[in-house]
């Protein structure tokens, strides 16, 4: 028996229906003997699918060439496909052989007799910096790694801090030199600049907490805030000027590290959250982009004040939609304020309040899918769970002695999963690692043996885990699940938990379109040079397989053209047998290439192709 075969190899020729070509002739090639030839065949090298068939409901074959496989009657889960059709559980309509595999539950989900199991995380780089505190802050941030030197290096800029960012350099150890871009604090400063990094909504906000801004003023802190564009567009270096706005403290010792955008006052608009040392400035948003300089406690509408100001109070606070937790100055018995929000006018008040030993360094987080807040303690080396009401609803302890849980992040990653981060930087002999817990699969954690990852630097680092962000890099290479620590004073590292390929762009009805006469459609030409250019994007348009005769190639069929997809709007659908391109026979993967190739400069292309024995001109003007 001879048989059609998948063209993954040559997933292009997809992209090469964008623009068409037909013949005018009817073959007479059976090239499976069951009667039925290429033309009316929708297999034509398998003598068990034609037209005259019997239909295998449920099989995924179209086996009667009418156009789709029939779902069987004993679906027991609705999912479309019976046990007998490949549902390997067919009393859960999450599993069948069209699910996507999920690696996390080590169940067989897309039911091809592997329950996967997620890759361990792989480390993507390990900077080593020039100052004495390099790596204090990280960041992941639109297509960089970001890591700060607060300490700046020896030599012109001594003391003004500085944040190296890195596009994605896979292995081995880079140093600032390597970086793509540097941000440098402002000359003279204190050492401060890049010793914190927050994501804030759509910016990322690098803080120079002791920044000596005014003459007037000692010590006083300041954030600079960047949009994505900033970043992609900096060059070898990003200015403080290119800040999209900027937060700033009177006072001396006062910090301004831009928190979080939130809605405090209940007006459904965005606020923004600043901390300094009297606590935490709310600044009213009014639905303009933030622009311009805020200086607090001036700038503030209201303040969740600190019953002492000081160098810790408030160190620990975490915002939710819901409450924002607020922690004292550290030490035995520490209070965790937690304030309901909307705040209401005037000097707010606490609704509820959380006691726990805590060193003053360690911090706290909001868990967003779970409605609850984490809270560092190293000195019991536990994070405790705690809801809006101050009620504790969980616990997870880590090795001891090890400083576990004087760092909590959260993050989401792309399959929307939110993982808790814990540092345990004096863990190891002072080697120090990043627990990552995924939440959304297992829940809150209760023992460190409940992370899905542990992270750390390379032999030569320690305090690994001081600090640790993560979120998504997108670049020209796909879409990265990264996660960044610091090992200050030793560096940084950077590790991806997974990478997929970028998606394909969405091409509009405006992009591929009829137009007259009939079966004429124009196409834009980035649509054209998009799909040409990646083959992960032009796999995303449609199957494709040989029909044969003998071992002779006499079209290509296309298989899933989804209604609205860019296919379907030029006109082309599931069957179709793609015959010529500008009168070229496309006889051999080697000439579809060639005519793919030709497409990144053709004004224009025919389709000639079959539909259902009958041949059809397509005719394709590319246009800017």
């Amino acid at each position: 028996m001879i048989s059609s075969r998948l063209l993954s190899g040559f997933a292009l020729t997809a992209v090469a229906l964008l623009t068409g070509c037909p013949d005018t002739t009817t073959t007479t090639v059976d090239g499976d003997g069951d009667k039925y030839t290429a033309d009316e065949d929708c297999d034509d090298g398998d003598s068990a699918i034609n037209p005259g068939a019997a239909e295998n409901c449920g099989d995924g074959i179209d086996d009667d060439c009418d156009g789709s496989d029939s779902a069987c009657a004993d679906d027991l889960d609705g999912d479309g496909y019976s046990a007998g059709g490949g549902d390997c559980d067919d009393n859960d309509a999450a599993i069948n052989p069209a699910a996507v595999e999920d690696c996390t539950n080590l169940i067989d989900d897309d039911c091809n007799g592997i329950a996967t199991e997620c890759p361990g995380p792989a480390l993507i780089y390990t900077p080593i910096g020039q100052g004495t505190s390099d790596s204090y802050g990280v960041a992941v941030f639109a297509d960089r790694v970001a890591f700060g030197d607060p300490a700046g290096v020896s030599g012109a800029l001594v003391d003004d801090g500085r944040a190296a960012l890195f596009t994605f350099v896979p292995g081995g150890y880079v140093t600032e030199l390597d970086a793509v871009t540097l941000s440098l604090g402002a000359a003279g400063a204190a050492d401060a600049y890049g010793i914190v990094m927050n994501l804030v909504g759509v910016r990322l906000c690098i803080s120079a907490d002791y920044h000596d801004y005014d003459a007037g003023h000692g010590d006083a802190g300041k954030t600079w805030c960047y949009g994505d564009g900033d970043l992609r567009t900096a060059g070898a270096t990003l200015a403080l000027t290119a800040a999209d706005y900027t937060t700033a403290s009177s006072d001396s010792d006062a910090f301004a590290t831009t928190d979080a955008e939130l809605d405090a006052d209940g007006d459904g608009l965005s606020d923004l959250a600043v901390y300094a040392s009297q606590g935490i400035h709310i600044i009213h948003g009014t639905g303009a982009a933030w622009a311009g300089d805020y200086v607090v406690p001036a700038a503030a509408d209201q303040t969740i004040a600190c019953g002492s100001p000081s160098f810790w109070c408030g160190f620990a606070r975490a915002y939710s939609s819901s409450a924002i937790a607020m922690s004292g100055a550290g030490g035995a018995s520490d209070t965790i304020s937690i304030y309901a929000l909307p705040l209401p006018a005037g000097a707010p008040t606490a609704t509820a309040t959380y006691t726990v030993d805590r060193d003053f360094g360690d911090s706290a987080v909001a868990l967003r899918q779970t409605p609850v807040f984490a809270i560092g303690s190293s000195t019991t080396q536990s994070v405790y769970f705690v809801d809006a009401a101050g009620l504790e609803v969980g616990v997870v302890t880590g090795p001891g002695p090890s400083s576990f849980g004087q760092w909590v992040d959260v993050m989401t990653d792309q399959d929307g999963h939110e993982l808790l981060l814990v540092g345990a930087p004096t863990t190891d002999s002072g080697h120090g690692r990043v627990y990552v817990f995924d939440v959304t699969a297992h829940g809150l954690p209760s023992t460190e043996d409940d992370a899905v990852f542990t992270l750390t630097g390379d032999e030569n680092q320690t305090a690994c885990g001081f600090r640790a962000r993560g979120g998504i890099v997108t670049d020209g290479d796909g879409i990265h699940t990264v996660v960044a620590l610091s090992c200050p004073g030793t560096g940084g590292a950077a590790f991806k938990l997974d990478t997929r390929p970028l998606p394909p762009p969405i091409v509009r009805p405006a992009d591929v379109a009829p137009t007259t006469p009939a079966n004429h459609y124009n196409i834009r030409r980035w649509v054209v040079n998009a799909f040409t250019g990646n083959v992960a994007w032009a796999m995303s348009l449609a199957q494709v397989e040989a029909v044969m005769s003998g071992t002779a190639i006499t079209g290509w069929r296309l298989r899933g053209v989804a209604s609205g997809s860019p296919l379907y709007r030029a006109g082309l659908r599931d069957g179709d047998i793609l015959k010529k391109m500008n009168d070229t026979a496309v006889t051999s993967p080697a000439v579809v290439r060639a005519l793919v190739a030709a497409l990144r400069t053709a004004s224009g292309v025919t389709l000639r192709f079959t539909r259902g024995g009958q041949a059809k001109t397509y005719y394709y003007h590319v246009i800017p």
